[in-house]
């Protein structure tokens, strides 16, 4: 069921009575996938410009707008939802905002410091899947080029057509289709300039989701940008099992070439900034005919 409407804020989609009506809809089991993020960005007012703005970030600040409302912030509203379908036994997902037709540097410009981030962080703070959409959707526009892209948005540069609807759609799909999909240690924010699930390039295409090490290996180039995205495509692989391992009270080591290499070492230490020498070594990379070290997958 369909209950989204166009031009809508997680602000309007409440003072216009519209999450009411989704809510008494809901049962329990359902899923309910939100995405908000393209009309939040004005000043919050009671003129026409502003009516759609909320506060910016996540937290419980507030504005009163006289005796007519009171405005919050964009994770404050996402929270709302959230926390409302989770009521109801339904089972809610964030995806965030599509990028823009709007490049820079030869990039799409994402949404990784602002709502983009901040759908990212309600996800992981509520404890539900995250669809990086944002992230998945450059990912795939950096890959197709400005020229492509632009076929995509007749008519502005917010909107697509069907084609460009059809590819983001297959992305949602493809991410929904990640057994590791409702796991919250998937859930981590987008890191500056690309999603929070990094992408690699594989024999010139564009894999979202590295399955494991040796896959994301298969796909290393020589190309600065090709590398960089194996770099985050090999922590998230290594994010996931040390959070597994955690569970467990187990170590996880790693060494190796990937010990020796200073972006690894560098996304590590961000990731986890525990680690210490005598915890980060052994073996994590796998070569033929050597086995995998214990807990890295």
């Amino acid at each position: 069921m369909n209950r989204a409407k166009a031009g809508r804020s997680t602000r309007t989609f409440v003072s216009e009575q519209r999450w009411q009506q989704v809510d008494s809809l809901l049962k329990p089991g359902d899923f309910l996938l939100m995405q908000f993020g393209h009309n939040e960005g004005s000043v919050p007012d009671t003129t026409k410009a502003g009516r759609r703005g909320v506060l910016r970030g996540t937290g419980n600040e507030t504005k009163e707008l006289g005796h007519h409302e009171t405005v919050h912030t964009y994770g404050w509203y996402l929270r709302q939802f959230v926390r409302g379908a989770k009521a109801k036994g339904a089972k809610p997902i964030i995806a965030s905002m599509i990028p823009r037709n709007e490049w820079k540097d030869g990039k799409v410009v994402l949404a990784d410091q602002d709502f983009g981030r901040w759908a990212a962080e309600v996800a992981r703070q509520e404890g539900v899947p995250f669809i990086d959409l944002n992230g998945l959707t450059a990912a795939q526009y950096n890959h197709l080029g400005s020229e492509k892209v632009s076929s995509f948005f007749p008519g502005d540069y917010t909107h697509t057509n069907a084609d460009g609807a059809r590819l983001n759609a297959a992305s949602v799909v493809d991410d929904i289709r990640d057994p590791r999909f409702f796991s919250q240690s998937r859930v981590r924010l987008p890191a500056t300039g690309a999603g929070a699930v990094m992408p690699v390039i594989d024999h010139g295409q564009v894999v979202p989701r590295p399955h494991g090490v040796g896959h994301a290996l298969s796909g290393f180039s020589t190309d600065a940008d090709a590398y960089q995205h194996l770099m985050h495509g090999l922590m998230n692989i290594l994010t996931e099992s040390i959070n597994l391992v955690r569970q467990n009270e187990k170590l996880i080591y790693v060494d190796g070439g990937f010990a020796r290499n200073p972006l690894f070492m560098q996304l590590l230490g961000q990731n986890f900034p525990e680690a210490k020498k005598p915890y980060v070594r052994g073996v994590a990379s796998h070569r033929p005919g050597r086995p995998h070290s214990p807990g890295t997958g």
